[in-house]
């Protein structure tokens, strides 16, 4: 009688309507609903905390960079700036 708690539990979860996860559909299984609103709440969070962490962080790094007003001083080309251009359109483009 060891499977007797496993076998209550699961049918009681069965009839209030959980999905357990140990279902097959369309020849592969899916995770449970529960598992993947978990999953989501990670990934949002790490969005918002590298959003919000990433300014302040090169703020306190590079703090002569963030000193002063758009437009002060003489303004600079850098021979850098159209090939990053480039790189990132390429880069765009593989993604699409």
């Amino acid at each position: 009688m060891p499977m007797l708690p496993y076998t209550v539990v699961s049918g009681v979860l069965d009839v209030v309507g959980v999905d357990r996860g140990g279902g097959q559909t369309d020849g592969g299984e899916q995770a449970p609903d529960w598992e993947t609103v978990l999953i989501n709440i990670g990934f949002v969070g790490m969005a918002v905390g590298l959003a919000v962490a990433l300014p302040i962080y090169m703020r306190e790094r590079w703090p002569t960079a963030f000193l002063g007003r758009v437009g002060e001083g003489r303004a600079r080309s850098s021979k850098f700036v159209p090939s990053a251009m480039t790189v990132t359109a390429a880069l765009g483009l593989l993604w699409l």
